[in-house]
């Protein structure tokens, strides 16, 4: 189970690499960023984490956010309908940013790939 084995955090997701420039610079592929024990730091359109050139570096381990998410009970039924509008969630139009910013703990699983996502209405 994707939450149960994390007592640290009330929310769980996954992520896969990001090797493709061009799904990577895609304002339609969600990209996130994880500090060293796999707790999200943030979820962006942008190419994050962003180098100083502000190129793609094939070097650098990009993922790929997988819009697939798993709950502890407690927290989707008496907290996450209670969270407070949150301003990083309206600038990115990502959901998951409303739980960070209000101080909750997302934990991303990596998988090493995932079903191409519907991000558009082109992808239908």
């Amino acid at each position: 189970a994707v939450v149960a084995g994390t007592r640290e955090a009330e929310m769980s997701t996954i992520a896969t690499p990001l090797t493709d420039e061009a799904s990577a610079l895609s304002r339609d592929v969600v990209k996130c960023v994880r500090d060293r024990n796999g707790f999200a730091l943030y979820f962006s359109r942008a190419l994050i984490p962003h180098s100083k050139s502000g190129k793609f570096d094939a070097a650098t381990p990009y993922l790929r956010h997988v819009g697939l998410y798993a709950f502890r009970h407690d927290f989707l039924t008496r907290t996450l309908s209670k969270l407070p509008p949150s301003a990083l969630q309206a600038a990115e139009d990502l959901e998951q940013l409303q739980v960070l910013e209000a101080g909750h703990r997302i934990k991303v699983h990596l998988v090493d790939h995932a079903h191409p996502g519907v991000d558009t209405p082109e992808g239908l």
